[in-house]
């Protein structure tokens, strides 16, 4: 009978255990998935204002803006090559909110990983 007993309230432990430890994937999981996406907000902003400031150089020595600008992203440390890049696009505008005489910029990227 003892022996019985037992068994029974070590399956109950481990029901328990195993619940316990999926509940605690899933939290662990979703974290995951949140920092990434931030991280991937980040990416996006700082490729975009590498376009800008880029763009802004363009327009200071009167140089004509392209559509998009390819920002180089991931560089291999050894060789110094650029091993991933990603799109910015690149739209201007006069008016509006913009004080007479100046362009406006606006840089937009659709960043997604290049891992």
């Amino acid at each position: 009978m003892r022996r019985g007993l037992a068994i029974v309230n070590m399956l109950i432990f481990v029901v328990l255990f195993s619940l316990l430890a999926a509940t605690m994937l899933g939290l662990m999981s979703s974290s995951t998935r949140q920092i990434e996406a931030a991280v991937r907000r980040i990416r996006g902003w700082y490729a975009a204002e590498a376009a800008n400031t880029l763009a802004q150089d363009r327009l200071r020595q009167n140089q004509a803006l392209a559509a998009s600008y390819a920002v180089p992203w991931s560089i291999d440390e050894g060789s110094g090559a650029v091993v991933g890049a990603t799109n910015v696009n690149v739209t201007t505008s006069a008016g509006g909110i913009c004080p007479a005489g100046c362009i406006c910029l606006n840089t937009t990227s659709g960043y997604t990983s290049i891992w």
